[in-house]
């Protein structure tokens, strides 16, 4: 089997701008816990790309009201309606804009056999993104009336459980080869909200120290397994134990992530994360970034380290996630470049490490950025 993936959007010649897919991501984020147990459409006609799917209604329209999920069966679209949470037909033809507003997390789906090949004729899935649903699919080759290539109304059944877009999708698409998945893969609307607390110290030196999650959801009566995660890897993995003990000795000096993932041991893992950032100050080496940061231009910055300890390191890199983007020997003068475009729009972490004879690397803590219009450089 394919691993599960999605596209975020498409902004070829027939989709969607990016403006839309940006809309689209935010939709997703805004839909989490807030899924609507009414707006449900399943839109038949006497056309085959209809008839091979509409058999499904029926049974899965039963099994949403025993979740207090309203689902209409017509065969009128439902123009003007307010909040489409979700929308199942079979056309050649659609107008999404004609449907009225969709609600955050909506998905909608239209079975036709070229929804998602831009080059020819029959509306694209993009259409749904771009009138303000948050997820769709479409066909990339003739995959003829076969319901087992197309979105199964059961779709509804894994979403409204709690799961997310893309863990419904794939269980709900028999065939998924010849479908491209459009949309926020994220969006769970219907899921349970858990919060997770990660409590403990900020600083360590020589003792260690057990860090103590705390998780709540509003299910009763559930067990939970706790994943942590030291740096970004994994150090205690499905554990039923809601604690991980950090010895200094183990780490270099500098900053330090620990993070919990809890989840609920139920058939759909609903689950919450936190981050406890922490310093350890063992041999009283540090490092930071200069608040300065200098335009050299055409996208083009550089930063100075700031070593804080009394130890100097021999070399210091600047770092994003774990890619380098530049290093050198250490000199309180030297200025560590980087370029807009390296690092992408968005949110990014720069951090400072330093090499110190003994092979000990120093982090700093992160400077928090946010790039705009990187590719207009």
């Amino acid at each position: 089997m394919p691993l599960p993936s999605m596209m975020l959007g498409y902004t070829g010649s027939g989709g969607s701008s990016l403006d839309s897919v940006l809309a689209v991501l935010e939709r997703g984020q805004q839909a989490d816990y807030q899924g609507r147990r009414a707006g449900l459409y399943f839109v038949t006609n006497s056309n085959v790309r209809s008839t091979c799917r509409d058999w499904q209604f029926a049974s899965t329209k039963e099994r949403l009201v025993e979740r207090r999920v309203e689902v209409v069966v017509t065969n009128e679209f439902p123009v003007g309606a307010s909040s489409i949470m979700g929308l199942l037909c079979g056309a050649e033809q659609v107008s999404p804009t004609e449907m009225g507003s969709f609600a955050p997390g909506a998905v909608a789906e239209h079975l036709t056999s070229w929804g998602a090949e831009f080059q020819r004729p029959q509306t694209k899935c993009t259409e749904w993104l771009n009138a303000g649903a948050t997820a769709t699919c479409g066909s990339v080759v003739e995959p003829y009336a076969n319901a087992n290539k197309f979105l199964s109304a059961r779709f509804f059944e894994h979403y409204t459980a709690g799961c997310s877009v893309l863990e419904s999708f794939y269980q709900s698409v028999a065939s998924p080869l010849q479908q491209l998945f459009l949309g926020d893969p994220l969006a769970r609307p219907y899921a349970p909200p858990v919060r997770v607390s990660l409590l403990g110290v900020n600083r360590l030196s020589e003792e260690p120290f057990r860090f103590r999650a705390m998780a709540a959801t509003q299910l009763r009566g559930v067990s939970w397994r706790y994943t942590f995660l030291l740096n970004g890897r994994v150090v205690e993995a499905a554990s039923e134990i809601s604690s991980y003990q950090v010895n200094p000795v183990d780490l270099a000096d500098g900053f330090h992530t620990l993070q919990c993932v809890a989840w609920v041991d139920h058939s759909v893992r609903f689950y919450g994360l936190d981050t406890k950032v922490f310093v350890v100050n063992r041999v009283g080496r540090a490092l930071s970034i200069s608040s300065d940061i200098k335009p050299l231009g055409a996208g083009v910055h550089g930063v100075q380290v700031v070593v804080d300890g009394a130890d100097v390191p021999n070399r210091v890199q600047l770092i994003s996630g774990a890619e380098v983007l530049d290093e050198g020997r250490y000199d309180s003068e030297l200025l560590l470049r980087f370029q807009e475009s390296w690092l992408g729009d968005g949110v990014c972490r720069l951090q400072v490490v330093g090499v110190y004879a003994d092979g000990m690397e120093v982090a700093s803590e992160p400077l928090v950025l946010t790039v705009f219009n990187s590719f207009n450089e």
